[in-house]
């Protein structure tokens, strides 16, 4: 059985991840495409660590490379300083690599009221990225029902990013 709990990985940019398998992770990231008109973007991609670990690093294209562009020596670096959360931590780089070169996988483009909408038409998705507490307050009023809310929820302020 696969394993349902995501993580935040970077609340910047609103990422999550979720562990598929041990060297297999699936990831939503959602980032703000066009500030000015609120347009959304969301990326989706599981990555397999293997399929990156045996690619010819000698284009510049294998993980050595990806793990460089953020500061790390290599494999072994990651592993000596991140332990048991490595392989997550390299499949991270991975999925950002791909967001950043544009080759990522382009789950929606949107506003949040249309991201709420395609949640609803895809079947088993992963939730709906880019709302705050105060969004969800502002729907409901002030009074959000405990269905809503995970336990929390009223200590967290209006501007934290949350996943529906």
């Amino acid at each position: 059985m696969k394993n349902m709990d995501w993580i935040l990985c970077d609340d910047d940019t609103m990422q999550y991840a979720r562990k598929l398998t041990e060297t297999q992770y699936q990831f939503i990231q959602g980032d703000i495409y066009n500030p000015a008109a609120g347009i959304y973007m969301a990326y989706a991609d599981i990555i397999s660590l293997p399929d990156y670990l045996d690619q010819d690093d000698s284009a510049g294209k294998g993980l050595g490379s990806i793990l460089k562009s953020y500061g790390y020596g290599g494999v072994q670096h990651v592993r000596d300083k991140y332990g048991a959360a490595a392989n997550r931590i390299m499949c991270e780089c991975i999925f950002e690599s791909l967001i950043q070169k544009l080759s990522g996988t382009i789950l929606f483009t949107g506003r949040k009221s249309e991201c709420a909408g395609f949640d609803l038409a895809v079947q088993q998705s992963g939730g709906v990225l880019g709302f705050t507490c105060g969004d969800v307050r502002k729907m409901y009023e002030g009074t959000v029902p405990l269905w809503v809310t995970p336990n929390n929820f009223g200590n967290l302020p209006d501007d934290y990013p949350i996943w529906l």
